[in-house]
């Protein structure tokens, strides 16, 4: 894990917030990639004064709208036949894409914005939002509300422990999903409410 984090580390202190968004592109378009450790190691540039706060903000968002809207728009017009041939290389299995169609038909609110916190469909989301037809508008605001959240999160997570950042890595490796699973959760327990209160 060091290892990883030293790599990310000196990738961003030579290409800076250009490679920040380039990274966080490939991770956006599904591509195992390390993104949230990308953005903590941002975070804690950030407080050492080698990157501009600004700047990183702007990466992450372009970088993340960009890649997430092209894999919005390839699970939109080439759907399930493009899994079929290319899915091994984004870790995409039959059950995988299974589990997040089901999970998008309960609520497309907190699958696009709860479930790209989760390591297990993370990567699919926006593949199986364009298959499911879900209008590219209520995607593109559910996209920004999970990046104000994940990028919040991350770049504040660098930014307090920047002086013992391994403790954020671990974090985000072995806890960060919780933080996905209570949205869904919690966004799932709001519908049950009002449609119990609507029946009543």
């Amino acid at each position: 894990m060091d290892q990883i984090i030293e790599t990310v580390l000196n990738y961003l202190i030579k290409l800076g917030s250009i490679g920040l968004m380039i990274g966080i592109f490939i991770d956006a378009l599904g591509v195992p990639f390390p993104g949230s450790l990308m953005v903590i190691m941002a975070g804690f540039l950030i407080q050492r004064g080698s990157l501009n706060f600004f700047d990183v903000i702007l990466a992450v968002l372009i970088g993340h709208l960009l890649g997430t809207t092209i894999a919005y728009f390839i699970g939109r017009h080439w759907g399930q036949p493009f899994f079929k041939k290319y899915g091994r290389y984004l870790n995409i299995t039959p059950k995988k894409f299974e589990k997040g169609q089901h999970w998008l038909e309960h609520s497309a609110a907190a699958f696009v914005i709860g479930g790209r916190f989760l390591p297990t469909i993370g990567n699919i989301t926006p593949y199986i939002a364009g298959i499911s037809k879900l209008k590219f508008m209520w995607f593109l605001i559910y996209s920004i509300i999970f990046l104000l959240l994940w990028g919040t999160f991350n770049i504040t997570l660098g930014f307090v422990f920047s002086h013992s950042w391994q403790k954020a890595s671990e974090f985000i490796g072995s806890k960060g999903w919780i933080f996905g699973v209570v949205l869904m959760l919690s966004y799932g327990g709001y519908l049950y409410y009002k449609n119990k209160k609507h029946k009543n």
